[in-house]
């Protein structure tokens, strides 16, 4: 609790629910506007901003979490394996909701998104996931074919911004909302 008590003092634009409960929020939308406000480098907050969420998931030290929220400005290139890493500890900790939003700083649409690994899907147990939300991540409609194909219990899906989504064929037991931002999907029902 020491540990998380003084991570929180890098920042208090950062702000984490406590992670030893259950839930752990790392939204940085503050520290975005004050990059913007004060002409701040984004670069630099960023690696802060991923040290900050590294250093709170390795001092995790219960058995689950219920929710795992990261809200940043954040680059595919420079931290694709930090992002793929909080995955793996998502899926290592039964996590219930999943919601990663990684927005720009200037609010432009990025090129080049981070991909959500299907890789790692195909290798865990994400058997305890409810709800996944993802704003500017690339996200196929295979790879939500998959997740509602193989997560029994998946009531909430929401893509937003996510250009590689075009068409994509809904099915699931559980699934009670599909939320989408993006254009020119297609739907079908099977």
């Amino acid at each position: 609790m020491g540990e998380a008590a003084r991570t929180s003092i890098l920042s208090r634009r950062w702000r984490i629910v406590d992670i030893f409960s259950g839930s752990s929020e790392f939204d940085g939308s503050e520290t975005l506007f004050e990059i913007e406000w004060r002409r701040k480098s984004l670069e630099f907050e960023r690696t802060r901003f991923v040290s900050w969420v590294n250093q709170i998931l390795r001092s995790h030290q219960g058995p689950s979490v219920d929710e795992l929220k990261v809200c940043f400005d954040m680059d595919k290139q420079s931290y694709k394996c930090d992002i793929d890493n909080w995955i793996v500890f998502a899926i290592q900790k039964n996590i219930r909701k999943l919601e990663f939003d990684f927005r720009t700083n200037t609010g432009d649409v990025r090129r080049d998104l981070y991909t959500f690994p299907v890789r790692l899907l195909e290798i865990s147990n994400l058997g305890f996931l409810t709800s996944q939300l993802l704003a500017n991540v690339n996200v196929t409609g295979e790879f939500l074919e998959y997740l509602l194909s193989h997560i029994p219990f998946l009531e909430v899906i929401s893509v937003k911004l996510s250009p590689v989504l075009v068409s994509l064929n809904v099915s699931g037991p559980s699934l009670k909302y599909l939320i989408r931002d993006t254009p020119l999907l297609q739907f079908g029902k099977s």
